[in-house]
């Protein structure tokens, strides 16, 4: 039990460093949003076609933008890095909540419960 606190806790840390470095990102660097698109998609199991329907672009922009190939406009970069912002937060929080919620539980109630919360996280 003490194991899945604690991955859950390494979990809620690594979301609250990604949190934080949005606040460092300079939006007119275009050379990091690959990096952090990337980064924000397997933290947060984002698919291309998530990122896709959220910006109103192909899955196909989303996969360049991911490599690199190209970069979106300032104001879309804007966007992106927003929605990945709040959804970094939104994922935290579900963490924090579940963290004071497994307090005395057992491995597999931990399990059901991280399972549940990362539901209904998706569908934000």
């Amino acid at each position: 039990m003490r194991n899945e606190r604690e991955h859950l806790e390494q979990f809620l840390s690594l979301l609250r460093e990604l949190e934080g470095a949005f606040d460092q990102i300079d939006i007119d660097d275009q050379t990091c949003f690959a990096g952090v698109l990337e980064q924000s998609m397997v933290f947060l199991n984002l698919q291309p076609r998530d990122i896709a329907e959220e910006f109103s672009t192909s899955e196909a922009s989303v996969s360049r933008w991911r490599m690199g190939r190209n970069t979106p406009y300032r104001a879309i970069r804007k966007l992106v890095y927003d929605g990945l912002r709040r959804r970094t937060a939104s994922a935290a929080r579900a963490a924090e909540q579940l963290l004071k919620s497994v307090s005395g539980l057992s491995t597999s109630e931990i399990r059901t419960r991280r399972s549940a919360q990362s539901e209904c996280a998706e569908g934000l």
